[in-house]
């Protein structure tokens, strides 16, 4: 016989950040309009150990993530389009598992089209 833990859910982690997004146009002829649009976000996350009544760090949540794109819109006819990116650096978790084992994760640096 042996005792098996679920895993945590993340209805037990608490999340907090701040985020910064901002707007500059760049163009605007007559009834077009280009605009370079971001954020960046700061992200922190902690898990509540229900059995050592502790708390460790959420596992892959990155440190922080960057977005940067232009929008285009043609006002006459609302219609509009846009390219991004978004930027997570590399980061490195280390924590327990609810068995005791320690866990370390790696994650590489990701650039996505958005």
């Amino acid at each position: 016989m042996r005792l098996v833990e679920p895993p945590y859910n993340a209805g037990q982690a608490r999340f907090w950040g701040a985020e910064l997004d901002w707007c500059v146009p760049l163009l605007r002829n007559g009834a077009y309009e280009l605009t370079f649009t971001g954020s960046h976000a700061e992200m922190r996350g902690e898990v509540s150990k229900a059995r050592t009544g502790g708390n460790d760090g959420v596992k892959d949540l990155p440190p922080q993530v960057t977005n940067v794109g232009l929008d285009w819109r043609h006002h006459p006819s609302k219609w509009s389009g846009g390219v991004a990116i978004n930027r997570a650096p590399a980061f490195t978790t280390d924590s327990l598992n609810p068995d005791g084992i320690r866990e370390t994760k790696r994650r590489n640096a990701s650039t996505l089209p958005g």
